[in-house]
C-alpha cells in the first residue's frame, strides 16, 4: 500500500488528555482538604465563641445592641458560611475529589491487568490453533503471502511478504508480544526474586516486557562508554520546527556508527541572547547476538537493556557527552532520539536531571518507550507510526500521561524499513507542526520548546553550533 503522505490518527496525553484533568482533580481535592484543616487550626470558630461570651458580658450596658450582635455572631458561628461549615464542606469536597481521582487510577490498573490477561490468552489460543490444525495454519500463511504479493503488484520473496505483512499487522503483533511476555514474566520475576536480584531496571515501570527484557539483558556485555571527537565544530541555522529537529537527527544518523551531536542554540529574545542545547541521539547500528563483543554501543543488547529500564553504556555515554561539553546546569536541554536513541534519551534525561541539569524536553522518534518512567520535570513528545513494528516492541501504547504526548500516524507505506525510516518520521513531523496550531496538547509542547529556546521563532536571529561525538563501548572488563 502506498499513500500521499502520513496521516495523523491520534494524539494522546498532554494538555488535551484525560490524565492531566485527573491530576488537576486530585490536586484540587488535596487543596480543599488543606483549606478545611487550616480553618480548623486557626480556631476561628473558637474565637467567635469567645466573642459571643464578651457580648454577653456587656449586655447590661446596651441590651438591644448586645442582642443584635449576638444574633450576628450566631449566624457567623452556625450559619451556612460559618468557618465550621466551610471547613467541613471543604474536607468533604476534598475527600470526594481525591477518591474520584484514585478511582480513575484503580481503573487504569484494572484495565492494564485485563489487557495483559487478554493478550496472554490470545497467544495461548494462537499456539493451540497451530498445534490443532497445522494444515489450516499453512493455508493461512499461503493466503497471507498471496495477499501481500497482490498488493505489491508483483511476486514477492517469503521474506519480503513477511516484512510487508508485519507492517500491516503491527498492532496485532504488539498484542502478541505483550501476551508472550505476560506468560513468561511471572516465572522470570519469581526466579530473579529467589536469587535476590531486581525484577526491573531502575528506569522502568512494571510491565511484562520490561521484566523479561531486564532478565535477558545480561546475555550481552554492556561495557563502559568511551567518548571521542568526531569532526570539526560546524555552525548552521537553528531549528524552528519539530520537523527541523527530526531532519537534523537524520543527518546525524547518517554519520559514523555511534555518533551523536551536541548542538548549542543561540537566539535573541527581548534584546538579549539566550542559550539552549539540543542533543541528537540516533538508533541501532548493529544487531550483535549474545557473545559477539564489539565496540558498537548501539547494538541489540543495548535495545534489550533499555527496554528493561537499564542505564546502558549508550545512555550513560549521552549523559557523559553533555557533561563533557561543559553545558551550564541552568541552560535548557532537549534530547532527540530515534528508535534505541529515543529510549536512551529518556534514561539520559532522568540521569541528567538527578545531577541538576535543566533537561526540559525529550523528542522520542519511533521509540518503544511505554515501559520507561517519565523523568520528573521533563515533557516528552513521542512520534509513533501505526505501521512501525519497532514502536510496538514494548507491548503496549504510551497511554495518556500529563507530560508525555504521543502522536500516532499512518504512513500509508508497506514494509518495516520504510515505516521506521527517519525520512518517514520527518514527513510526519511536518504534519505535527501543522496540527500544533489547533491541538491543545501539541500547542503546549511546541510553545514550551519555543519558550526555552530549543525551537526558534520565524525570522528570529538565531544560530546553532554543532559538535559531533562518537560513543563506543569498552567491553574488556
Amino acid at each position: 500500500m502506498t499513500g500521499d503522505g502520513p496521516r495523523i490518527t491520534g494524539v494522546d496525553g498532554g494538555a488535551g488528555g484525560i490524565r492531566v484533568v485527573v491530576d488537576d482533580v486530585q490536586m484540587l481535592g488535596v487543596l480543599c482538604r488543606a483549606v478545611g484543616a487550616d480553618l480548623d487550626e486557626l480556631g476561628v470558630a473558637g474565637a467567635l465563641a469567645g466573642a459571643g461570651l464578651a457580648v454577653d458580658a456587656t449586655a447590661v450596658l446596651s441590651p438591644a445592641t448586645a442582642l443584635a450582635a449576638a444574633a450576628a455572631l450566631q449566624r457567623s458561628l452556625i450559619g451556612p458560611f460559618s468557618p465550621l461549615v466551610v471547613a467541613g464542606g471543604a474536607r468533604v469536597v476534598g475527600n470526594a475529589l481525591v477518591t474520584a481521582a484514585s478511582g480513575y487510577d484503580l481503573a487504569e490498573v484494572a484495565n492494564t491487568a485485563l489487557w495483559d490477561a487478554r493478550d496472554a490468552a490470545g497467544v495461548v489460543l494462537a499456539v493451540e490453533g497451530v498445534v490443532r490444525d497445522p494444515v489450516g495454519t499453512t493455508r493461512s500463511v499461503g493466503e497471507a503471502y498471496l495477499t501481500e504479493s497482490l498488493r505489491a503488484g508483483e511476486p514477492l520473496s517469503p521474506r519480503e511478504a513477511a516484512d510487508r505483512w508485519a507492517s500491516e499487522h503491527a498492532g496485532e503483533l504488539e498484542h502478541r508480544i505483550n501476551g508472550a511476555a505476560a506468560l513468561a514474566a511471572p516465572v522470570v520475576a519469581a526466579d530473579r526474586l529467589a536469587q535476590g536480584e531486581e525484577v526491573l531496571g531502575e528506569h522502568a515501570q512494571l510491565s511484562p516486557v520490561a521484566v523479561v527484557a531486564h532478565a535477558a539483558a545480561p546475555l550481552w556485555v554492556d561495557g563502559e562508554p568511551v567518548l571521542a571527537a568526531a569532526g570539526p565544530v560546524s555552525v548552521g541555522p537553528a531549528p524552528g520546527r519539530t520537523a527541523d529537529v527530526v531532519r537534523g537527527l537524520a543527518e546525524t544518523n547518517a554519520r559514523e556508527d555511534g555518533t551523536i551531536a551536541v548542538r548549542r542554540i543561540t537566539s535573541r529574545q527581548d534584546g538579549t541572547d539566550r542559550q539552549a542545547v539540543l542533543v541528537d541521539i540516533p538508533g541501532t547500528d548493529a544487531w550483535s547476538l549474545p557473545g559477539e563483543e564489539t565496540d558498537q554501543v548501539r547494538d541489540l543488547g543495548g535495545n534489550v537493556g533499555l527496554m528493561g529500564g537499564d542505564a546502558t553504556a549508550y545512555a550513560r555515554g549521552v549523559e557523559a557527552a553533555v557533561v563533557a561539553a561543559g553545558v551550564p546546569k541552568d541552560v535548557p536541554i532537549a534530547l532527540a532520539g530515534h528508535s534505541q536513541g529515543g529510549m536512551a534519551a529518556v534514561v539520559a534525561a532522568d540521569r541528567l536531571r538527578s545531577q541538576g541539569y535543566r533537561v526540559t524536553h525529550v523528542l522520542a522518534v519511533a521509540s518503544p518507550i511505554a515501559n520507561l518512567r517519565q523523568p520528573r520535570g521533563v515533557t516528552t513528545l513521542a512520534l509513533d507510526g501505526d505501521r512501525d513494528v519497532v514502536t510496538k516492541l514494548d507491548g503496549r501504547a504510551n497511554g495518556d500521561r500529563a507530560r508525555r504526548v504521543t502522536v500516532r500516524f499512518d504512513s500509508g507505506l508497506a514494509g518495516t524499513g520504510p515505516n521506521h525510516d527517519l525520512r518517514t518520521y520527518a514527513r510526519a513531523a511536518d504534519e505535527v507542526d501543522e496540527l500544533a496550531a489547533t491541538d491543545p496538547s501539541l500547542a503546549r509542547v511546541v510553545s514550551e520548546m519555543r519558550a526555552v529556546g530549543v525551537l526558534t521563532e520565524d525570522g528570529a536571529a538565531a544560530s546553532m553550533e554543532t559538535t559531533h561525538v562518537r560513543i563506543t563501548a569498552d567491553r574488556r572488563w
